[in-house]
């Protein structure tokens, strides 16, 4: 949450002296400047869309999986 009043919800791809940048959902990056963070902390709840598995066939769920497991 900014000084400002908003609220970002994203993976911490860079954490630097000056600025936090976020991975958003959207797959969009935001940098925010550290002085401008009133607070922050970890996300309680998953990225991944609840029920997205119903959505996909199989093969589409089989590939996702592969391709999570490949990030590591």
């Amino acid at each position: 949450t900014t000084r400002d009043g908003e609220s970002w919800i994203g993976r911490i791809m860079d954490d630097d002296v000056g600025s936090v940048t976020l991975l958003l959902s959207s797959g969009q990056t935001m940098k925010v400047n550290r002085a401008d963070i009133a607070y922050r902390r970890p996300c309680q709840v998953s990225l991944m869309p609840e029920g997205l598995q119903r959505s996909l066939t199989r093969k589409e769920f089989r590939d996702l999986v592969a391709y999570l497991g490949s990030l590591r």
